[in-house]
């Protein structure tokens, strides 16, 4: 029997904010079978297009920037908001302004109930 606790890869995490996000299709396999983090998102599309638009999902895990966008769907003044400060406060010992972006990843999705253990 496997005791070890399995968290989200960093893949998995990514995957599951840009869907969050509103991304669909998000795997592709490029021709030599690498992982090619492809993603269809309505607000990406260039200025004065119609339709969707394709490109890399964001590095949630790494950007800052990301998790701000990232964020913006967190309704403010919401139980959503309140909830995710809290678990900033409990991943960086009470200091949620000096998060990384590896800490906002894993409090948005765990205030979204996305995080797997």
């Amino acid at each position: 029997m496997n005791l070890k606790k399995e968290i989200m890869t960093p893949e998995e995490q990514r995957i599951a904010i840009a869907e969050a996000c509103g991304w669909t299709c998000i795997v592709f396999v490029g021709l030599f079978g690498e992982k090619d983090y492809r993603g269809v998102h309505e607000s990406c599309r260039p200025k004065g297009k119609t339709g969707k638009w394709q490109g890399r999902i964001p590095d949630y895990l790494n950007d800052l920037n990301a998790m701000h966008e990232a964020e913006k769907i967190l309704k403010p003044g919401t139980d959503e908001e309140a909830d995710y400060l809290v678990f900033l406060a409990r991943l960086t010992n009470c200091k949620p302004s000096f998060a990384t972006a590896a800490q906002r990843a894993e409090a948005f999705l765990r205030v979204l109930d996305l995080w797997k253990d």
